[in-house]
């Protein structure tokens, strides 16, 4: 097994820099598909004021996250390289991960493939402002209380895509409920109000960014559906079943995921499905399942071609 306990300093010493120097050579590449109006926002937003980086990152990159934009102005104006800036939160993404697989006691080779997944590397490149609401998740993961609480509130403003996860997060908080509430139709007080809190939070949070979200929804609703994108799914809920301790749990967890293939399509459905079947696993101590390592092993070798459209290419997603 990995074990740093009461050697975190050391843990930091030898992650943060191997992928602050992965990243710098990634991004030295990329610099086709979405980077070319990535790298033309950044320098735009070195002689811009904050008002005007809104406006910029609406016309350079359709965006409206105020974390992220912010972030993103911050380095910028600070005369920091792109590449150099971006690598520092890659490293830190990467720095939190294995610190939550540490906590967790995840052996050495999960903590690899994981480290070398796809998804990763897709964050690390290609999915720029992505990064950020998982540095916020991981960041929830390892606090705890209302600290854990205001990360995930925080989540949703560094990127839209965050608030897929909720609908999975809040079947998870209230799933004994639920089950006692179909059972025997019973459900505390405590956990109506903390539900009904939640609800509140997240239409008034859907109501405010109602415009960009209808908007990405619009675009994202012309792409194709491909039934391989649903059988990757299936795919996943059955190999995370087969290694949960609770099988139920870990399929009502991941049915959130299936409208979201339908209606925003598998790239990001499947993000979100992996991630949440990853994290869930992780918990239960169930990572180092053989089914969970042949998956996990099919990720790494999914980020070889990954890798090689970007240093060929420069962009990981080129098809030719």
């Amino acid at each position: 097994m990995l074990s740093f306990r009461g050697g975190g300093f050391l843990l930091f010493v030898i992650v943060f820099p191997s992928a602050y120097l992965f990243s710098l050579f990634l991004l030295g590449f990329y610099v086709n598909g979405d980077q070319l109006h990535y790298r033309a926002f950044y320098e735009a937003l070195g002689s811009a004021s904050i008002r005007e980086a809104f406006l910029l990152a609406r016309a350079y990159i359709d965006a409206g996250e105020p974390l992220t934009i912010l972030l993103l102005w911050s380095g910028s104006v600070s005369g920091i390289p792109k590449d150099q800036y971006i690598s520092i939160f890659n490293a830190i993404l990467v720095t939190q991960i294995v610190f939550v697989l540490n906590r967790y006691r995840a052996g050495l080779l999960v903590v690899m493939l994981i480290a070398s997944n796809f998804y990763l590397v897709v964050l690390m490149t290609g999915a720029e402002r992505l990064k950020f609401a998982y540095i916020a998740l991981a960041a929830a993961v390892l606090f705890s209380g209302y600290v854990r609480l205001l990360f995930v509130m925080l989540s949703p403003l560094t990127h839209f895509q965050s608030l897929l996860f909720f609908p999975s997060f809040i079947l998870a908080r209230f799933y004994d409920e639920i089950k006692l509430l179909l059972s025997k139709g019973v459900f505390s007080k405590k956990s109506f109000f903390v539900f009904f809190a939640v609800f509140v939070f997240a239409f008034a949070f859907a109501f405010y960014l109602y415009p960009s979200l209808n908007k990405k929804a619009q675009a994202y609703f012309g792409m194709d559906r491909g039934g391989l994108e649903l059988l990757s799914l299936v795919a996943l809920t059955l190999v995370a079943a087969l290694a949960s301790k609770d099988w139920k749990r870990m399929i009502v967890l991941l049915l959130p995921c299936y409208p979201i293939i339908f209606l925003l399509g598998g790239e990001r459905g499947n993000m979100v499905a992996v991630t949440i079947a990853l994290w869930l696993l992780m918990v239960e101590r169930r990572l180092n399942h053989p089914a969970v390592l042949v998956m996990l092993t099919y990720f790494s070798w999914k980020s070889v071609g990954f890798v090689r459209n970007i240093v060929l290419y420069g962009n990981g997603f080129y098809s030719g």
